[in-house]
């Protein structure tokens, strides 16, 4: 039998949390940023298998997720993502699935994240929107719109170095002044942007999204597509032509950066003196199922 565990975020987003006296199985309640980690960490013990219910938004998932995967090798465990925080990017993905699927990590400088990890503008403006959503009445997808407008207003170019490993071992090399590179386990960010629209948890496989570095006008006429998730034609898999001069588009193992002085990895923002960045798909690490969808009986991967 499954060990249940609730793990509550009660600073996260608006969202309200159950009353922990309905539920069955253990409740934690974070008390500080990283407390997640630490606690899975050390909770998650021997061969046991573990269904985790996480309460709270993408940077509490994160939080999960590395918990998860520096704890004991041989945990077993279902992750279920409950949408109380304030983006719930992740959840987008979960909440449509009607069986337990397994879900892959991501690995980056030695530490776990489960959805993204940005370079460029979009790690700019992940940083904006957290500082936004401090405020009372701003949050979600607004905060990061609002985020957009702001570093819209000081864009900048980053130059990198960005080697993309194919998963046929099929190795290209782009150097340039970029707007953002995203590298995507899930298929939205930023309160609802479909970066990465045919990106899949279960294939093993990392959606890279490269954008050349653009004019401001340029950028205002392609932005809403980038949101609705359409610069990726769902059918060819490749980018539309309209875009095809300036968005570059693969499915990788494995992608290193050279210039990455500061990324953000499912919004949390790293300062990275040195540069270097390599991110690498751990495939199958975990499961995941939908909070509201009964779940098939299916093992559990971690």
């Amino acid at each position: 039998m499954s060990t249940i565990i609730h793990l509550m975020n009660p600073a996260a987003g608006k969202g309200s949390l159950p009353d922990k006296n309905t539920l069955e199985g253990e409740v934690y309640l974070t008390k500080f940023p990283g407390d997640a980690v630490e606690y899975l960490k050390n909770r998650l013990v021997g061969g046991d298998d573990y269904v985790i219910y996480v309460y709270g938004g993408d940077g509490t998932l994160h939080e999960a997720a590395k918990g998860i995967m520096l704890a004991d090798q041989d945990a077993k465990v279902t992750l279920v993502p409950v949408p109380t925080g304030s983006g719930n990017d992740f959840y987008r993905v979960t909440g449509e699935l009607d069986h337990t699927v397994p879900c892959d990590i991501i690995k980056y400088n030695g530490t776990y994240a489960i959805n993204e990890v940005n370079v460029g503008f979009d790690c700019d403006v992940a940083k904006r929107t957290n500082i936004l959503k401090s405020h009372r009445f701003i949050g979600g997808s607004f905060a990061y719109i609002l985020g957009v407008i702001v570093e819209f207003a000081r864009k900048r170019a980053t130059h990198l170095k960005i080697t993309v490993t194919s998963a046929d071992g099929t190795v290209e090399s782009f150097e340039d002044d970029y707007l953002l590179c995203a590298v995507a386990n899930g298929r939205y960010y930023g309160g609802g942007f479909m970066a990465a629209p045919i990106a899949d948890v279960s294939d093993g496989l990392l959606d890279v999204i490269i954008v050349k570095n653009i004019s401001r006008l340029r950028f205002v006429s392609i932005i809403g597509v980038y949101k609705k998730g359409t610069h990726i034609d769902a059918e060819t898999g490749e980018i539309i032509p309209e875009l095809a001069d300036i968005v570059t588009f693969r499915k990788a193992v494995k992608v290193s950066f050279e210039g990455a002085h500061r990324f953000s990895a499912d919004g949390e923002i790293h300062d990275n003196a040195s540069g270097a960045l390599t991110v690498e798909c751990v495939p199958a690490a975990i499961s995941v199922r939908s909070d509201t969808k009964s779940a098939e009986k299916e093992p559990s991967l971690k």
